[in-house]
């Protein structure tokens, strides 16, 4: 009965954590379009669908990563230093990822 409460409540994390990057994109990739008070009025912002295609390989890799990193074990078998520790090793690394796929494209610009 518990083992099955517990994984129900990972699967439920996963799906809370999905949701979450989602929306950070999204609130991001807003402030960068709408937010010309912040920036040059004379910058260039990509299309949508390329942030948008980004985002089908980011969610992947972060929830791939938080399962490595154990981030979805049971609460009462972690302590709270070493999850703080996982949760920092997991988003470092995905910053990492992330960074050093857009350095290896190295894509023409778009706008010329």
């Amino acid at each position: 009965m518990i083992k099955d409460n517990q994984k129900k409540f990972n699967g439920f994390h996963v799906v809370l954590d999905g949701l979450v990057i989602i929306l950070s994109y999204v609130i991001a990739w807003l402030l960068l379009l709408l937010g010309n008070w912040l920036f040059s009025p004379y910058k260039q912002v990509l299309p949508p669908q390329y942030y948008f295609a980004a985002l089908l390989l980011i969610l992947p890799t972060y929830l791939l990563l938080y399962g490595i990193f154990q981030l979805y074990a049971p609460k009462r078998v972690q302590e709270r230093r070493y999850e703080f520790t996982n949760i920092l090793k997991a988003n470092v690394l995905g910053l990492l990822l992330f960074t050093l796929s857009l350095f290896l494209v190295k894509k023409k610009p778009v706008f010329q």
